[in-house]
């Protein structure tokens, strides 16, 4: 388990990295080349690009999703969710909020990977990075039960495995050893 977790840290990581480096990328080449192309500006051009290219994308696993945001004064914006929620109470988040932590880690500046509480309250493998340039960050994120899944299921199965040995033994044990005790008993 530990191992898998490690290599879902590193996952992710990479994947935070990436997304940082490629919105970063598309930014600079739209200043230089779109700045007319979006009444608000080649940040507002990046920003819908990005939104049109993950549109269709609904993320990795059953879980994972990638979110952008930027901090407005008091509060995280999530510019975008990859999964396409619809739920307007995670549209914005108040900085110092526990569900907001890592998008506040890249917001500052910082990259890396943490557990953390998620929009919804779950437990969540999250990574972050920033958008240097625009003042945006990149989390991309996945809930620990998703993690955690295929090695409770394998415990559970060996868990049964091993109790129908111990019934079957049980049940030999007696099989054997109660013809020896009433030839005994006698």
């Amino acid at each position: 388990y530990n191992e898998a977790f490690q290599h879902e840290k590193i996952r992710l990581r990479e994947l935070a990295l990436i997304q940082a480096h490629f919105i970063e990328t598309v930014a600079k080449s739209d200043e230089i080349y779109n700045k007319a192309d979006h009444p608000d500006g080649s940040g507002a051009t990046t920003l819908a690009q990005i939104k049109d290219f993950y549109k269709n994308y609904n993320g990795f696993g059953r879980t994972g999703e990638f979110l952008i945001g930027r901090q407005e004064g008091t509060v995280v914006q999530i510019l975008m969710h990859s999964r396409h929620l619809e739920d307007p109470h995670i549209d914005e988040l108040p900085i110092g909020s526990k569900r907001a932590k890592p998008m506040q880690q890249a917001l500052q500046g910082q990259s890396g990977v943490m557990m953390a509480l998620d929009y919804d309250g779950s437990r969540v493998l999250a990574a972050y990075a920033p958008v240097k340039g625009i003042g945006l960050g990149v989390v991309v994120k996945i809930n620990l039960s998703e993690i955690r899944a295929p090695f409770l299921l394998a415990a559970g199965i060996a868990g049964l495995v091993a109790l129908f040995f111990v019934i079957a033994g049980t049940f030999l044990f007696i099989r054997v050893s109660n013809p020896i005790l009433k030839a005994l008993s006698r």
